[in-house]
């Protein structure tokens, strides 16, 4: 009985340390929040000026390696396999040495089940009278560049060197040092949208639906730092449909600033019946706060 009392215990360790390796923290103020390591699963992301035929080329090679490779965007995949092998690979090494592949990330899961993956940056928050570059300095953190988030409060985006240690690795480190409020990693998040006309918003995404690619307002790229709870937008413009399904929901109630006849309607003063159909100050406020349902913005 008692080597049996021995053996489980011993079992309960091993399963409690590997459960430990596959998760990850990052510090949030004083608590930690954790990850789960997606198994087998990682993301790649392409530099931004690597040619379409490099990304083919290296994706072909993937699977023709056992590895399964989705595109998450026309930079960032997904890649599924045995990832003992990939260090050996040579075409994945020079890539990343010559800066075609910026960095590998673990794909990770949070506790509400979104899935998300370090950046290669990192955002921090210094006191009044810290220098950032002599904090990034003594902690040997390789750094490209950084920029201050222009808000006055000493808050700066650090771009990272992520080919030793991962985003999340070097915000705890920073989060850890006497002059640092808090740091924290800069995610990409995948977003569950249920919208059936998503792939035709261009100035959210734009994958070449009409041309050129890349020509968007990165709102996915937004939506992993803030998806606007809790902020106001003042719409000037030319009245809103207050009872549209996209953003019913998501309005304060309305002013009209030329004769109070429509309280903020779609619509103008009332002197022209043409205005009052005027879609334009709805089509704005769409751009702004609709709702993700299933017909379009």
């Amino acid at each position: 009985m008692k080597l049996n009392f021995i053996f489980l215990s011993i079992l309960f360790i091993v399963f409690s340390v590997q459960a430990q390796d596959n998760k990850v923290f990052y510090y949030n103020i004083n608590s930690k929040i954790y990850l789960d390591k997606i198994e087998n699963t990682k993301v790649i992301n392409f530099g931004k000026f690597i040619n379409p035929l490099q990304i083919d080329s290296i994706c072909n090679f993937l699977r023709n390696s056992d590895f399964k490779v989705s595109e998450i965007t026309p930079f960032i995949y997904k890649i599924t396999g045995n990832f003992e092998q990939i260090d050996g690979f040579e075409i994945i090494s020079n890539a990343q040495k010559s800066g075609k592949i910026l960095y590998i990330s673990d794909m990770l899961m949070y506790e509400d089940s979104t899935i998300q993956w370090a950046s290669s940056a990192i955002i921090v928050k210094i006191n009044s009278d810290a220098d950032i570059n002599e904090i990034m300095f003594q902690k040997n953190i390789p750094f490209v560049y950084q920029k201050d988030s222009g808000n006055g409060e000493k808050i700066y985006i650090v771009e990272l060197d992520v080919s030793e240690k991962n985003a999340i690795e070097y915000a705890n480190i920073l989060s850890e040092a006497e002059e640092v409020l808090w740091a924290q990693p800069s995610f990409w998040r995948l977003m569950n949208t249920f919208n059936q006309f998503y792939d035709l918003q261009w100035g959210l995404k734009n994958t070449g639906q009409y041309g050129a690619s890349g020509f968007d307002i990165r709102a996915e790229q937004a939506w992993t730092l803030s998806t606007g709870t809790g902020v106001k937008i003042a719409v000037l413009d030319e009245g809103v449909d207050l009872t549209h399904p996209d953003l019913e929901i998501n309005l304060l109630p309305g002013y009209d600033a030329t004769d109070g006849a429509h309280g903020g309607s779609n619509g103008s003063n009332g002197s022209n019946i043409s205005c009052l159909n005027d879609p334009h100050g709805t089509a704005c406020s769409g751009i702004i706060s609709a709702i993700d349902n299933d017909i379009g913005i």
